[in-house]
């Protein structure tokens, strides 16, 4: 969702395209068409779109034509898979992880650049040269692989901390960290806060539940009106959202 000339504005990925559809009445307005796949994307405030492709350099950064302005990052398959959300907002950057190593690929927004970095020096996370021996010698096992060794899994920032989601051999971590130091929590494969590495939203921590997810978490949800949300079995999944 954008807010373009003071309008809402849907925005879809769709293998080649990005189509626009008016959010109020949820027509069609126009799409974007480009020479190969999209995977993932986000809209710049200087109207450039920020885009995973399939070509052999993995990032690129589009006018709103359509028309490729720069490329980074040789394509690596272990580096853009198991990723739902693929561009974390963090202060003025995007990061793009590569896979579940320990390196990024910043974009800075205000002078639309790309740089590599780190998100620790701690040497027991997995680095991108790791990531990418286990894929080699592995191939797709390499998953299986790196869940006997520490990996950072995903990284959500919001306002007032950074999250990581940590695995330790095995052991699924949340860690929260800002000003005041940090805290870690152990948590369990398909429980509700595992759901964070999917959701997408820069002001919030959003998180989805099914039925059982939600029994389990013995949270009593109400709705915008304050009314308590009862639920049913064959409900389809609920989005919570924290700020």
């Amino acid at each position: 969702m954008y807010e373009i000339d003071g309008k809402q504005e849907i925005w879809i990925s769709d293998n080649k395209n990005l189509k626009i559809y008016d959010a109020d009445n949820g027509s069609f307005k126009h799409q974007i068409s480009f020479p190969f796949f999209i995977y993932k994307f986000r809209r710049l405030e200087s109207s450039h779109i920020l885009l995973v492709t399939n070509k052999d350099k993995t990032l690129a950064l589009t006018d709103e034509q359509g028309n490729i302005l720069k490329e980074e990052l040789k394509k690596e398959i272990p580096y853009i898979m198991f990723r739902p959300v693929q561009f974390v907002r963090h202060n003025n950057q995007y990061l793009f992880q590569l896979g579940i190593s320990n390196s990024f690929i910043a974009f800075d927004r205000s002078d639309e650049t790309f740089k590599e970095g780190m998100y620790t020096n701690e040497a027991s996370f997995l680095s991108k040269e790791q990531l990418l021996e286990l894929f080699n010698t592995q191939g797709m096992e390499y998953i299986a692989a790196a869940y006997k060794q520490s990996f950072i899994d995903n990284v959500i920032t919001t306002g007032k901390a950074t999250w990581l989601i940590t695995n330790h051999k095995g052991a699924l971590f949340l860690t929260r960290c800002d000003k005041d130091g940090q805290v870690s929590t152990r948590m369990q494969y398909g429980s509700l806060f595992s759901t964070l590495i999917v959701g997408d939203s820069e002001e919030s921590i959003l998180l989805y539940a099914d039925f059982e997810q939600l029994e389990e978490s013995g949270l009593n949800l109400q709705d915008k009106n304050g009314k308590t949300i009862e639920r049913e079995i064959d409900d389809n999944p609920c989005l919570i959202e924290f700020f």
